[in-house]
């Protein structure tokens, strides 16, 4: 009664809505920048088991805008770094930490069972990934996105209503959806998304005017300037999403998307086994941390390359071996991608025990 008297009292919730939060369920798919503020204001009003789903590890450069991390979460899991974070702020809720990331082989088990989903994701590829499997369960999700110094939100799926997929039924590419590491983000911009989805996920499990149901619901930060747009329910691509789910696990979510040509570091160290890794600099200066086959991009084919394994190409940085991803795909060679953030990325991911951790 003391922790959560504040919201009690409002008419809309009392102790009847409390007790809705404290039987929901609600798996929260990221904690970076929108997952953090989501999680932080969830566990706050006591919505009772919280999952956390993330492979990648903290890194100094998340603390801009990851506000449940700082100095001493370094190196470590973001799902468990993050559940640890929140026992102190609410320790009487239950947290379940998913060290990894959702892929199709442990989505629908992984996801079953809970309210609500949130997608707080920065990759188009788990977002259909999500999408297909809400749709399958009859889940509502939430989505979330970025953009510099602007985001959006909505909410899918809500009684069999529209879906992302609905509202985004175009594959998108590299080109026309760059990641926050090349365009940047204003860290506040993600709180102010990462809230916005936590509001409307605390408005569905207290039974309220779901008002984001169907809407796209955009907000500049520079102009302060907020809309919606509508958007409706299509059978098409309703139907896709549900034959998508009969066949997991056997949907490959890295051709859905031309954003989804990269791979981050936490990926490859889950699948380093079954990779073939080509450093594509055009002059090796510094030894890569970990073994490769060695062709300069100017000189690389696809010939070159295996056709049946997932072929992963690493420069220095992520963005000239992104380039010739995008080139080798059109040359037909559908299992290629790019490291992003390149040798420098993953140096500090296997420096900070992500490799280990991935592989025992």
């Amino acid at each position: 009664m003391e922790r959560y008297a504040r919201q009690m009292i409002l008419p809309e919730i009392g102790s009847a809505g409390q007790e809705k939060l404290a039987a929901a369920r609600v798996a929260v798919v990221g904690a970076g920048g929108l997952g953090c503020p989501v999680l932080q204001y969830l566990a706050a009003a006591g919505v009772g088991e919280l999952t956390i789903i993330d492979g990648d590890r903290v890194q100094k450069s998340n603390l801009q805008r990851q506000i449940l991390f700082g100095a001493s979460s370094l190196g470590q899991n973001k799902a468990r770094a993050a559940a640890a974070r929140l026992k102190d702020l609410n320790g009487e809720i239950q947290y379940r930490a998913v060290d990894g990331f959702l892929l199709p082989g442990m989505a629908i088990e992984t996801l079953r069972g809970h309210d609500l989903v949130i997608d707080a994701t920065d990759n188009f590829a788990t977002r259909y990934l999500i999408n297909d499997v809400c749709v399958g369960l009859g889940l509502p999700f939430i989505i979330g996105a970025l953009d510099r110094f602007q985001g959006q939100m909505a909410l899918c799926n809500h009684n069999g209503g529209p879906s992302y997929r609905c509202l985004f039924p175009d594959r998108p590419t590299a080109e026309t959806a760059p990641s926050c590491g090349e365009q940047g983000i204003l860290g506040s911009v993600a709180g102010l998304v990462g809230l916005a989805q936590a509001n409307e996920a605390l408005k569905y499990l207290l039974g309220l005017n779901c008002s984001a149901d169907g809407r796209l619901w955009f907000f500049d930060a520079l102009t302060l300037q907020a809309r919606t747009i509508s958007f409706k329910a299509d059978e098409k691509q309703l139907a896709l999403a549900r034959e998508n789910f009969k066949r997991l696990p056997d949907v490959d979510y890295s051709l859905e998307c031309g954003g989804s040509l990269e791979w981050t570091a936490g990926m490859f160290l889950q699948r380093e086994k079954e990779t073939v890794l080509v450093d594509v600099r055009e002059s090796a200066t510094t030894p890569p941390p970990f073994p490769c086959r060695h062709i300069p991009g100017s000189r690389l084919r696809a010939e070159m390359l295996p056709a049946e394994s997932d072929v992963l190409l690493v420069c220095a940085h992520g963005l000239s071996s992104l380039r010739l991803a995008v080139l080798l795909r059109e040359q037909g060679l559908e299992r290629v991608y790019s490291l992003k953030g390149g040798w420098t990325k993953l140096s500090g991911e296997a420096a900070s025990g992500g490799y280990v951790a991935a592989n025992k």
